[in-house]
């Protein structure tokens, strides 16, 4: 097991982190080199919001608001609802895919930001709403992607 540094952040190589029996909830954690306030911009910036999540991306933070990022898989966008904001510390919505077939079951994202001695580390877990389904592996792999691209947002825009 290794790690990977991109733009001074820090991530486990292993696969990402399954926190139950049933493979219905996964976390995945980096290591930013930024105190939690400017990690936060990342989530309050519209223009950051797509930079990291993809062109078209909108989190509305407020309770309530609006979330909507492109779906690459798929081609359909994920929708949801921002549920808790707790400003530079957690960020809580519920959405689903709007595939073809209609939407499926609502999951629940959750980015928590917790101060460490060289900046923050940034964990995101998703869980289904609905225990037998599980989260495939792409969902995972997609976090740790995105995880990533917010290192390199970070980078970026100092």
């Amino acid at each position: 097991m290794g790690v990977v540094v991109y733009g001074g952040a820090m991530a486990d190589e292993s696969s990402p982190t399954t926190n139950d029996r049933n493979g219905s909830t996964f976390s995945e954690s980096i290591e930013l080199p930024e105190q939690p306030e400017r990690v936060w911009e990342l989530f309050a910036d519209p223009v950051l919001v797509e930079r990291w999540l993809g062109a078209g991306s909108i989190v509305e933070l407020v309770p309530g608001g609006s979330v909507v990022t492109p779906d690459i898989a798929s081609g359909q966008p994920k929708i949801g609802r921002v549920d808790t904001i707790d400003v530079a510390r957690r960020l809580e919505f519920t959405w689903s895919d709007t595939g073809a077939a209609g939407p499926s079951p609502e999951r629940r994202v959750t980015f928590e930001l917790e101060p460490t001695e060289t900046g923050t580390r940034l964990t995101v877990t998703e869980a289904s709403m609905n225990t037998a389904l599980s989260a495939t592996t792409a969902d995972a792999w997609s976090w740790r992607f995105a995880l990533f691209a917010v290192a390199a947002s970070l980078a970026v825009v100092r």
